[in-house]
């Protein structure tokens, strides 16, 4: 499984293989320097579009990538106090098949 991430900050890239690792098997996690298209400090809006603009970016970046994954971090007002926010946008392969399937113990 190879994942491009589009980020160059190792605990982000970090983060993406801890979770594919706990799904699939061999995880090849690449870092990518993309730019997230949105300022340096995202507020609101923008850190949903950051997040999105660097997955995407990272998918197309790395063409035999199987995902592509955009995490930006910024501020969200909720009720006039900033919030410290993480978004993380993936994007798979049309050919990707889940695995492992979920066995009867975790079937709902």
């Amino acid at each position: 499984m190879k994942v491009s991430v589009g980020t160059k900050n190792p605990v982000k890239m970090r983060a993406v293989k801890n979770i594919f690792a706990q799904v699939y098997d061999k995880v090849d996690v690449l870092m990518t320097n993309v730019e997230s298209a949105v300022p340096a400090q995202p507020i609101g809006h923008e850190v949903i579009t950051g997040a999105r603009h660097r997955g995407e970016r990272a998918f197309a970046l790395l063409k035999d990538a199987d995902f592509g994954v955009g995490i930006e971090s910024g501020l969200f007002d909720f009720c006039g106090v900033l919030l410290d926010v993480q978004i993380c946008r993936s994007l798979m392969a049309a050919s990707i098949l889940l695995e492992p399937p979920l066995d009867s113990a975790t079937q709902r």
